[in-house]
């Protein structure tokens, strides 16, 4: 990227709705304790990023489960995939796979809103 291209004069104007003066911005600076105009800029983009919500575009989704037994089989075979219950269980009621079919049976109750709660891959 060129350096021109990373590089943004502001020409501050009156308050309105869509343009800041100097010295509200140089207020604003200092109640956010934000160390120089550019980090209060930078600031104020990440806040608006999240307020309207961009974000990287969606994945294809939840793997199948064709594709989990891929990987299965590909994996070294010391990693052992388990489904757990909880982030916050002791893992006393694992349930685990060592086959394909198991890996089926196991991951059929797994959907794109439970995901994250029940499967753990660890050695």
């Amino acid at each position: 990227m060129a350096d021109s291209d990373t590089k943004v004069v502001v020409n501050f104007r009156e308050d309105t709705s869509s343009s800041v003066s100097y010295e509200t911005a140089e207020a604003l600076k200092e109640r956010v304790g934000a160390s120089s105009m550019e980090d209060l800029i930078h600031r104020a983009l990440v806040n608006l990023i999240n307020a309207t919500e961009i974000s990287y575009p969606p994945d294809d989704g939840f793997p199948t489960i064709q594709q989990f037994a891929a990987i299965a089989r590909i994996a070294p075979q010391d990693i052992e995939v388990q489904l757990i219950s909880s982030l916050f269980n002791d893992f006393n009621e694992q349930k685990t796979c060592g086959s394909e079919s198991q890996l089926e049976e196991l991951l059929s109750g797994v959907t794109e809103e439970n995901k994250h709660d029940l499967i753990d891959m660890r050695k």
